[in-house]
This record gives structure tokens, C-alpha cells and sequence, in this order.
């Protein structure tokens, strides 16, 4: 009889132990969503605009760079994009037309020291949606 009750007891134990693990790694996975998903809902939201840009830029006959990193800079001000500027960016043209590109990381800090990076390399976005 004492054998079963200290085995139960120990099963018991093991259960809350497991359940106390389960909550911290969904606590961690729902911590790491809420610090991640807002970088990528910005990084949509500067592909858009430098789209728009670009778009713009190509049906100007003479746009410089200059007056569309302006451009930019403005739908970045409207989107509350503070952490990147136009100067970040480069335009050139090519057969296909204008052509942004933007290569940029976003650090997040996940916990006091820890800091999640996030890379968007080679950004690129050519004139008509290509």
C-alpha cells in the first residue's frame, strides 16, 4: 500500500512538471510571436511603399533619385516606419525600368540581453509589381 502511494505521488509529480513546461514553452512561443510579427507586418508594409515609389518614379520622365527617396520618405513617415530611412535604399535603372533595393536587419529585444535579429537581404523591387 505505501508503495502505490508513493508511486502515485510520483506520477502525480511528473504530470505537474510537464504541465509547468508546457506553459513556459507556450508562453515563450507567444512572447516570440508578439515581437516578430510586427517586423514582418513592417517590412510589408515598406515593400508597399517602396513599390508605390517605384511605380511612381517610372512613369516620371526625369525623377531623381533624390525627389524619390523623398517620396519614400514620406509614405515611410505615414506608415510609422521610424527605424528606416530613405537613405537606406538605392534606386538604378534597367531594361526593365526603375529598380529598388533595400537590404536592412531589424533587431528586436526578446528578453534583457537577448535580441532576435531578423534579415531582409536583397530587397528588390523593379517597376510594375516584377
Amino acid at each position: 500500500m505505501f508503495e502505490q502511494s508513493l508511486s502515485e505521488r510520483w506520477q502525480r509529480g511528473a504530470i505537474d512538471l510537464v504541465v509547468i513546461f508546457a506553459v513556459l514553452f507556450g508562453a515563450l512561443v507567444v512572447t516570440f510571436a508578439i515581437k516578430v510579427v510586427p517586423v514582418y507586418l513592417d517590412h510589408w508594409a515598406i515593400e508597399e511603399a517602396l513599390q508605390a515609389v517605384v511605380d511612381e518614379g517610372n512613369s516620371m520622365a526625369n525623377a531623381s533619385d533624390r525627389k524619390l527617396k523623398r517620396l519614400l520618405n514620406r509614405r515611410l513617415e505615414v506608415n510609422r516606419i521610424e527605424f528606416l530611412s530613405a537613405d537606406d535604399l538605392e534606386f538604378s535603372r534597367s531594361a526593365d525600368g526603375l529598380v529598388g533595393e533595400l537590404d536592412y536587419e531589424r533587431r528586436v529585444s526578446m528578453f534583457s540581453n537577448i535580441d532576435i535579429v531578423v534579415r531582409f537581404p536583397a530587397t528588390r523591387v523593379v517597376a510594375g509589381g516584377g
